[in-house]
């Protein structure tokens, strides 16, 4: 982990859940299938009065999220449908509590966009992921 970016400058990992974001942040508009990033200069720009949970992970889950990410390779015929109806959001923040990456997921397609390479999600990721957040304390998987 320690030789892999974002995990070897990252000091904390916080998972956030919301709403489904393509229905609340209209305004802004960008390269994540139309919706904005969720990260600009370093902070999280989403407005926060949507926020439903804010988990951060301890070294056990930051190893699960890490093993997903790089290491656990999927079946060649990776699926995911189209929707990206995101509600989560997994932020790397480095010593000065400055936001380095993020990854926003969506569960149900399988879909995620991050601002670093790793290992294609599909739906097989999404669900081991669902089950991470779920071990570390997120209740917030949409209404």
């Amino acid at each position: 982990m320690e030789d892999t970016f974002p995990f070897s400058q990252t000091e904390k990992i916080e998972v956030i859940s919301y709403p489904e974001r393509n229905y609340w942040d209209t305004l802004r508009r960008g390269p994540r299938d139309g919706m904005g990033l969720v990260v600009e200069n370093k902070k999280f720009v989403l407005d926060s009065s949507y926020i439903k949970e804010r988990v951060f992970l301890d070294d056990k889950f930051k190893k699960l999220v890490f093993d997903l990410l790089f290491i656990k390779k999927r079946k060649e015929e990776c699926t995911a449908a189209a929707c990206f109806i995101p509600r989560h959001t997994i932020l790397f923040y480095n010593k000065k509590m400055e936001i380095i990456a993020d990854i926003e997921v969506c569960l149900e397609c399988g879909t995620s966009y991050g601002s670093f390479k790793y290992n294609s999600m599909c739906s097989e990721g999404t669900e081991h992921l669902k089950e991470i957040f779920k071990q570390a304390g997120i209740k917030y998987f949409g209404d």
